[in-house]
């Protein structure tokens, strides 16, 4: 058997190493989530984002566009809390 290769076959040109592997938990610290269902959803306010928007970037599709109330949005940070950034 061949062994795996790990570099792409098209590349910009100040990329030069081998890819290399991780996994998502190992990248970021996925803490939790609050779901919003579609009934929740409103035509203004805070835009959310879901994995369907990630699915519709890489299938270069598009995604409804989806918004939270204020109130909806302050409830669900008491729960989850905020997004925080993080440095490596």
């Amino acid at each position: 058997m061949s062994e795996k290769r790990t570099v792409p076959k098209l590349r910009f040109p100040e990329f030069d190493e081998e890819w290399s592997s991780s996994l998502l938990g190992d990248l970021v610290n996925v803490t939790s989530t609050s779901r919003v269902h579609k009934d929740e959803w409103t035509e203004h306010g805070i835009l959310i984002s879901s994995s369907s928007d990630v699915v519709a970037a890489f299938n270069s599709t598009t995604n409804t566009i989806a918004y939270i109330s204020l109130d909806l949005y302050k409830s669900l940070v008491n729960k989850t809390g905020y997004v925080k950034k993080t440095t490596f």
